[in-house]
């Protein structure tokens, strides 16, 4: 619109907060297709690293299955898995996304209070 009242690319791009390579990209992209040309275009996006139903049959099975001494699947574990088996160094935050998006969920360790009271102790308490 400011393009179409006379303003300077420039001006356009300082008034909306953009790069004058944006707005000259914008108009282009009008002039050639209207309103249309405006539109993004669907992307493809990267090809994943390891099949989808990999991960999948490796999240169905214990990790125990794997030589892992835990009853579920952390972050930091199917990470490493993923490294040893596959090669493939996901970043730890990605792996929580990954396995949402297939469904899945992991556990969260939960640290132990080194300050619990110990099972005798406990009883003792019971019994004042």
């Amino acid at each position: 619109m400011h393009i179409k009242q006379g303003l300077s690319g420039r001006k356009t791009a300082r008034l909306m907060g953009l790069s004058r390579d944006t707005i000259s990209r914008w108009v282009k992209r009008f002039n050639e297709n209207g309103f249309d040309g405006l539109h993004d275009k669907p992307r493809k996006g990267g090809e994943p690293k390891i099949d989808p139903q990999k991960i999948i049959d490796i999240l169905e099975k214990d990790p125990r299955e794997f030589g892992y001494n835990i009853e579920g699947w952390t972050a930091k574990v199917l990470h490493v898995h993923l490294l040893k088996a596959f090669g493939v160094n996901y970043h730890p935050n990605y792996i929580y996304q990954l396995v949402r998006r297939l469904g899945y969920s992991l556990i969260a360790p939960r640290p132990e209070n080194i300050k619990k009271a110990s099972e005798a102790e406990r009883e003792a308490f019971k019994k004042k």
